[in-house]
């Protein structure tokens, strides 16, 4: 797998409560390292090159060798030398050469996207190179030609190819990994005309990862797949319980004889609203049947039996869906003994929209665009089967918007529309299904795949990518080694299908502040009534964060244009765009209506941080003195503010 590298971590927050974290500074301690060009908040920084070393002095005496990739800050610069250190709290340790250094401007790094339904991607020597490539009459033949050779092992010296791609997807979040992106360049795909990225990126396995133990069969003995089903028991939904109970139970009949037995397992959640709103529906949320390793399938055909439909109206037409999946990503076991499932699904089935966001009788502050991010993480597919019954209507739109988004994963999207509520449709899809998650563990098996009835790429290409990253958890894969290269953000081959995915380094001390910025943009906005305060709603933020500034270990931005603004200074030069970003206070004031969303949006935000800072899962230290509040978080674009 790949090893873990270490990069420079750029400090553009860093919470409050940092100061608790170090002892009281010396005067070394004291200093600040030098600013980047332009900026207030944003730290100049390194990568070391291999084979770099730190002197005591000057031109003095080695104090020892760095690691490849050792995060440094730079405190100052004497023609050829830079004095520099590992913290931006402690100061600096010694001097380095410049030429041993790569200068690194954002705390951005490049993770793989899943690579079923793509070519493996290539990394070249030069940005030339990869141009040649991109802009080629023939540029599809010409990559899958270098393809070919670079996985071969035989590189075609007119390629420019220095590296290729593992063939197995390691998750960033299960298996750390770094790929710092040192420049990128935004432009239009030759071939799409799409925007994109052309990236300068760096990489060295710092230490032999057990790389390829063993063969893909080996790997893949294991590979079996978890199910679970969340869905909706309020009052219309009866039929639809009882059509899932007919599938399912024809299907395990049909497998339970056979070896796949032992490899597709079936967990059961049931949602319906807020019982303190009406009492008669005895629940929000409930577990029917923990998913766990079983022999057999008689669990779920009797759980599924034992689920009935409440006969009490809930409060309006949505239901709390949010809070049913939101139970099935958080509190569900998904590595039971301490092995997790190859294939991680979640089977949402409602005739409802979702609880709009903010409604008094939601649980979660969190939206479908917040949960989304919270399950790809853990690698988990939601699939949505929503019944398009003629009495929710006027729901409609609104809850496939929303089911599209949280039915998001990589490349696709598992929303699947059932016209008029039609129970014949709703069986056949239910029926395709489970036969299309066996078909993943038959594949796992080296097993032809059962026709399902319904032809699905996007079921099939889930099913890859779940064996992928399955496959790079278990057989080990080592990074490219390269130290600088350049690679396109999109498939070489293909520009729609992206390969590499921009994420922001970000530390749980930056972290944290960047949550108290968002409650202090949000205690603002609940405080402003009226439209003077309306008008003044930036200056109340502006002032909020001086007073924040006055801290000297929070970095924060007080002078801002635009609401991005006041989450600091690294921001703007990221590859990033988003609404929230440029508002302007002439804007802000001037529509109700845009001032609800944006709030909305922050708050689903700052509970989603929150959860985030909490989980200790996502957090990496990159050196071993590293403390707590230094530890890092590979943070998808789509997450930001």
């Amino acid at each position: 797998m790949f090893a873990v590298t270490r990069l420079c971590i750029a400090a553009a927050f860093v919470s409050v409560l940092s100061g608790l974290l170090w002892p009281a500074p010396s005067e070394a301690q004291n200093r600040r390292p030098l600013l980047m060009e332009g900026r207030q908040t944003v730290f100049q920084r390194v990568l070391t090159r291999p084979l770099a070393t730190l002197h005591a002095s000057r031109g003095g005496p080695v104090r020892n060798q760095f690691s490849p990739f050792e995060p440094l800050y730079v405190y100052g610069r004497d023609g050829e030398w830079l004095e520099v250190g590992r913290s931006m709290f402690r100061g600096p340790t010694g001097w380095v050469k410049a030429e041993q250094v790569v200068p690194w401007r954002q705390n951005i790094v490049a993770a793989f996207t899943n690579p079923a339904g793509r070519q493996r991607n290539l990394f070249f020597a030069s940005r030339d190179s990869l141009e040649a490539v991109l802009n080629s009459e023939s540029s599809t033949a010409l990559a899958r030609r270098y393809q070919s050779a670079a996985v071969s092992g035989r590189p075609l010296p007119e390629s420019g190819v220095v590296a290729v791609e593992p063939a197995e997807h390691v998750d960033i979040r299960s298996r750390f990994y770094l790929l710092p992106i040192l420049e990128f360049s935004e432009d239009f795909h030759p071939m799409t005309s799409d925007p994109f990225l052309k990236l300068r990126v760096a990489s060295l396995p710092l230490r032999d990862s057990g790389a390829n133990r063993g063969g893909a069969s080996d790997a893949m003995a294991g590979f079996d797949v978890g199910v679970v089903f969340v869905i909706d028991t309020t009052l219309s939904m009866d039929p639809y319980i009882a059509e899932t109970l007919n599938q399912v139970r024809s299907i395990v009949n049909r497998i339970g004889q056979t070896d796949l037995a032992g490899r597709v397992h079936f967990g059961l959640w049931g949602f319906r609203d807020n019982p303190a709103a009406a009492p008669g529906l005895e629940y929000r949320t409930r577990e029917y049947l923990p998913l766990a390793r079983r022999n057999g399938f008689d669990p779920i055909v009797q759980a599924l039996s034992s689920m009935e439909a409440t006969r009490v109206n809930s409060p309006g037409f949505p239901e709390d869906s949010v809070a049913g999946v939101e139970d099935a990503v958080e509190r569900v076991n998904w590595a039971p003994d301490g092995r997790p499932f190859g294939g991680r699904y979640i089977l949402l089935i409602t005739d409802a929209g979702p609880k709009p966001f903010g409604d008094s009788n939601a649980r979660s502050d969190l939206d479908t665009a917040s949960l989304q991010p919270r399950a790809r993480e853990r690698g988990i597919a939601v699939m949505t089967l929503h019944l398009k019954t003629p009495a929710g209507r006027a729901n409609h739109a609104t809850a496939e918007k929303a089911y599209r988004t949280l039915s998001r994963f990589d490349e696709a999207t598992f929303y699947y529309p059932i016209e008029n509520g039609d129970r014949e449709a709703f069986g056949r899809q239910v029926r395709a299904f489970v036969e299309g998650f066996t078909n993943h563990v038959r594949a796992a098996m080296g097993r032809p795949p059962e026709p399902t009835g319904t032809a699905d790429p996007d079921l099939d290409r889930l099913g890859h990518a779940m064996r992928l990253a399955y496959l790079g958890q278990q057989a080990g894969t080592a990074a490219p080694s390269v130290f600088e290269s350049w690679v396109s953000d999109k498939a070489i081959e293909d520009g729609r299908i992206s390969a590499l995915q921009p994420r922001l380094l970000i530390t749980k001390n930056e972290l944290s502040t960047m949550r108290n910025v968002l409650r202090t943009v949000l205690d603002v906005a609940e405080r402003s009534q009226g439209q003077t305060d309306q008008v003044g709603f930036f200056n109340q933020i502006k002032d909020a964060m001086v007073r924040m500034s006055q801290n000297p270990d929070t970095l924060v931005n007080a002078d801002f244009n635009t609401l991005g603004g006041a989450f600091g200074e690294i921001l703007a030069d990221l590859p990033y765009r988003s609404e929230i970003m440029e508002i302007t206070e002439s804007r802000w004031a001037n529509s109700s209506t845009l001032q609800r969303e944006i709030l909305d949006r922050l708050r689903a935000r700052l509970l989603l941080y929150e959860r985030w800072h909490d989980d200790p899962a996502n957090w990496t230290r990159l050196s071993d003195e590293a403390p707590d509040g230094e530890h890092v978080f590979a943070m998808p674009f789509s997450a930001l503010p």
